[in-house]
């Protein structure tokens, strides 16, 4: 995206991404138009999908993974 002096905003999930919100109502304030998306990510782990980001979910992890990852 770029703005009116042509500068380009990497907005990709990476960098917008933001659990509590207060960061969206920031780029609000900013008066640019920004696209508002949930973010649904999950990681392959040993045979099963775990939501991401992984560290913040270990507890769906099976008994034995979440042992080795403590």
């Amino acid at each position: 995206m770029k703005d009116d002096n042509g500068f380009t905003w990497d907005i990709g999930g990476h960098v917008t991404f933001d659990a509590f919100g207060k960061y969206y109502k920031m780029l609000d304030t900013l008066g640019m138009d920004f696209n508002h998306m949930p973010r649904l990510s999950k990681v392959w782990c040993h045979g099963m999908m775990i939501d991401y980001p992984i560290q913040m979910h270990i507890w769906q992890m099976n008994d034995e993974d979440k042992e080795s990852s403590l």
